[in-house]
């Protein structure tokens, strides 16, 4: 007697069978987060993140990335057949394709446990922080705090907070 069916693949499932589900245009596995349900759009490799605020990769790179990661994800029902760990051996192959050599060196097994680690702590530092992250990712820190409505309203509290407090002293 069998418990499990032929097709069966230890710790896995294929994508079809998320389909009906909002998880179906949902991808959440190891550093990569994409959300094409309910008219959201929204591509996130933490590792990329990470490596881009490092300096590590160039803007070009992190682009090419990022247009080919949405290729990829463009249709769901592509995907059906394959499972999130299939999947994810995919996106590594495509960044071996943007990177090169020096994809080992920035995607070894100890940078992308530090990666996450970066992530779970950036997340601890709420929810404001990551909807700037969202709304001002694609934008350099340094231009993003010069330029932002939200970072130059935040200056200006920051100096009438410093002010008020010069003013006791």
């Amino acid at each position: 007697m069998m418990i499990y069916k032929e097709n069966y693949i230890v710790g896995a499932y294929k994508r079809k069978h998320t389909k009906g589900y909002f998880q179906y245009f949902r991808y959440n596995y190891g550093t990569v987060k994409v959300d094409r349900a309910k008219g959201n759009d929204v591509y996130m490799d933490y590792a990329i993140e990470t490596m881009y605020d490092r300096g590590l990769i160039h803007k070009e790179m992190y682009h090419l990335y990022y247009h080919k990661l949405k290729h990829y994800f463009r249709e769901f029902s592509q995907l059906e057949d394959l499972t999130d760990e299939e999947i994810y051996g995919d996106l590594h192959r495509l960044r071996q394709e943007v990177f090169g050599e020096k994809t080992e060196e920035l995607f070894s097994e100890s940078n992308l446990d530090k990666t996450l680690e970066l992530h779970i702590s950036k997340k601890a530092l709420g929810l404001e922080e990551s909807i700037l992250d969202l709304i001002y990712g694609d934008i350099e820190k340094e231009l993003r705090c010069e330029t932002s409505p939200i970072n130059q309203m935040e200056l200006l509290k920051a100096t009438i907070k410093k002010t008020e407090i010069n003013s006791y002293l």
